[in-house]
């Protein structure tokens, strides 16, 4: 796990978990890892590249979860987003620019301002969902090192002060947005 205040590296490939935890912003080149990739960052997450989780070389570790979580007191910006389980960004008091976000469980994506998402894939199975709403909601959560979105799949979604665009299709179980948005996002499903 890196501490720092800011950081800034080029490609990052692992075998197991990558972690970062700053006061400051995140910058880097594409992600590999074998497990998990997960931040929680003051600023602003810039990932200048793919973010990849339990797909290539996958762990063998017992409690692998094979998942990517993102958490950004401002932005977050990436390119596309692949994890074998599930998904999860915040941007706390910004926005989501992303890419395409395939994952083989769940999508929770909150932000403070907007969501801008190329296109969507989860599983189609009824317990998984695709859920798109306010950073307000990160709360129900609770605590980062041991996030559940269980409590914030059950309730109803908190509307973004600004705007969610798709730009293609979402596919998954249980689609929940924001009904200020469910216009817009009904014609990608």
């Amino acid at each position: 796990e890196f501490r720092r205040v800011l950081f800034r590296s080029g490609n990052l490939v692992a075998l197991s978990d990558i972690g970062f935890d700053a006061s400051g912003n995140l910058t880097t080149g594409s992600i590999i890892s074998g497990d998990s990739v997960s931040a929680t960052i003051g600023g602003d997450i810039l990932i200048n590249g793919n973010i990849s989780a339990g797909l290539v070389n996958p762990s063998s570790a017992t409690d692998a979860a094979y998942s990517i979580g993102l958490a950004a007191q401002g932005n977050v910006s990436t390119g596309a987003l692949s994890a074998a389980n599930q998904i999860g960004i915040i941007a706390n008091t910004g926005q989501v620019v992303t890419s395409s976000i395939s994952a083989g469980t769940d999508v929770l994506v909150l932000a403070g301002t907007n969501a801008f998402i190329s296109d969507i894939s989860a599983s189609t199975g009824t317990g998984h969902y695709v859920y798109i709403a306010s950073s307000q909601m990160a709360s129900l959560g609770g605590p980062l090192d041991a996030f559940d979105p269980a409590p914030i799949f059950a309730a109803d979604p908190i509307g973004l002060s600004g705007q969610i665009s798709i730009a293609d299709d979402i596919v998954g179980g249980n689609v929940v947005r924001s009904e200020e948005h469910t216009s817009e996002l009904q014609s990608r499903l």
